[in-house]
């Protein structure tokens, strides 16, 4: 087991995650993140549409609703003895993750925010989201010929490079740092941290959600409870394009692997997953701040 029940930890490079006091003292600064403009109420373009379609190919709107369930978390990612408040935590954090994560608000500013690239997504991207949706399983209940299907192939290379260079790995990795803050955020709570939440001056809690914040992210890929390691997800996401790649058409894995080579695949990739970590950010900031001051204004 990770951490203790008393004082909820998260190895990183600068060191354990201990507290809200400790990491003030030494971090106060750190630059909110802007917050990204919403898709204009109206008709979509034709842009627009092909960009949304580019959004479905990678699942985004489906990684962030499954973003929400850490809000949930129990037992035994939840290490922390069993608490009168945890029930009411639990509710009030899936209520506040539901209203912070929206997944539908997501989606319109991930399009803002890749529609400002110049360069526009192959029309035919749209078909082949819709025929990878229909093809989707669940990656615990794979079909049995899936991998005879996967060995069969002549492009098994091109499938392998297409699921490498899609974003969507590193989207559902960064839900899991998300999720290491949810799990360090509930065990201060529940771990009978709220007289040392009291005593922090309005700048402290600051500095150290920002603190919080950094070392989350940096601890991507250390011992921890599995369910919250990037790496790991990233690779079972990676698996699960596989999966799925090998059942479309030839034609259709040619052409991701020429969109995902081209400047404008590089380029759209890049600026989702950049708008997509800053809006997680924010989001989290927003996410502790609110818990952090309910914690800190409760009888």
């Amino acid at each position: 087991m990770v951490g203790s029940v008393v004082e909820p930890c998260f190895s990183s490079r600068r060191g354990r995650i201990k507290g809200l006091g400790d990491l003030a003292r030494g971090l106060r600064d750190m630059a909110i993140l802007g917050m990204l403009t919403c898709v204009p109420v109206g008709a979509a373009s034709a842009s627009e549409a092909d960009d949304f379609a580019y959004l479905r190919l990678e699942q985004v709107e489906r990684i962030q609703t499954a973003m929400l369930d850490f809000a949930a978390m129990d037992s035994p990612i939840l290490e922390v003895r069993d608490s009168p408040e945890r029930a009411a935590l639990l509710r009030r954090g899936r209520e506040l993750a539901e209203a912070i994560f929206d997944p539908v608000r997501t989606m319109e500013e991930m399009a803002s925010a890749i529609g400002v690239v110049p360069t526009d997504v192959p029309e035919r991207i749209d078909a082949i989201a819709e025929r990878m949706q229909a093809l989707d399983i669940r990656p615990d209940a794979p079909d049995e010929s899936v991998g005879a299907s996967e060995t069969a192939r002549s492009d098994k290379a091109r499938i392998d490079a297409v699921s490498a260079a899609m974003a969507s790995p590193e989207l559902v990795a960064e839900t899991r740092v998300t999720g290491r803050r949810i799990k360090w955020l509930y065990e201060s709570i529940l771990g009978g941290r709220r007289d040392e939440l009291r005593a922090l001056s309005a700048q402290d809690v600051e500095a150290g959600i920002a603190s919080v914040l950094a070392d989350t992210r940096a601890a991507d890929g250390e011992p921890t409870i599995p369910p919250l390691r990037g790496d790991l997800a990233r690779e079972a996401m990676r698996g699960h394009l596989r999966t799925i790649l090998s059942r479309l058409p030839d034609g259709d894995v040619a052409a991701l692997s020429d969109f995902y080579t081209s400047e404008a695949g590089r380029q759209k990739k890049a600026a989702l997953l950049q708008a997509f970590r800053e809006r997680n950010d924010a989001n989290g900031r927003a996410f502790l701040r609110q818990l952090i001051e309910d914690a800190r204004n409760s009888p």
